[in-house]
């Protein structure tokens, strides 16, 4: 039981901290590399996410800004607002910025030059409050190891007093 539970630890750890490297990378990426287009909003709206239940529920407002642009006579469609960080706390918020992006406005996006088919209307780069979430997503993969180890410890210590107890009880037995 506990090997199990330090193997799902261990395995949530390093997810999440792959998926904040992840964004944190390909954000700025997108800042270092992403080439300017101009672009039209096709639609703008608020798209509202909840996690957990009871008391500890929490709602995200994502603003949704669905744009078209053309690259090499192709034309692409995107609704990457940028690749971390777009949920607000309050409607608000998410409102305030949806409506900045109304529909047939020409606005300014990012591109992939390796895949124009990946675009985002905010490259820019990640600054250190999303390297404390890093940080600690390093941690969480650290603690997670750990609690795999001592979990995997106590483990082994318990086998092995199970096979010494019973070793002694078929000696004593005889």
């Amino acid at each position: 039981m506990w090997r199990a539970f330090g193997v799902l630890l261990l395995a949530v750890a390093m997810y999440f901290t792959y998926a904040i490297h992840w964004s944190v990378w390909r954000q700025n990426e997108a800042h270092r590399r992403f080439r300017p287009v101009t672009a039209e909003v096709v639609s703008a709206r608020v798209r509202s996410t909840s996690a957990g239940t009871g008391s500890s529920r929490t709602t995200s407002y994502i603003p949704e800004i669905e744009y078209r642009y053309t690259v090499e006579g192709r034309q692409y469609t995107s609704d990457k607002f940028r690749f971390m960080g777009a949920g607000h706390g309050s409607y608000g918020s998410a409102a305030a910025v949806a409506n900045a992006y109304p529909v047939g406005k020409a606005i300014p996006a990012y591109y992939d030059p390796d895949d124009p088919a990946v675009a985002v209307l905010d490259r820019s780069p990640i600054g250190t409050t999303m390297l404390y979430g890093v940080t600690g997503g390093v941690w969480a993969t650290i603690l997670g190891v750990c609690g795999y180890a001592l979990f995997e410890s106590r483990a082994r210590r318990r086998a092995k007093s199970s096979v010494e107890g019973s070793v002694e009880g078929a000696a004593g037995a005889q």
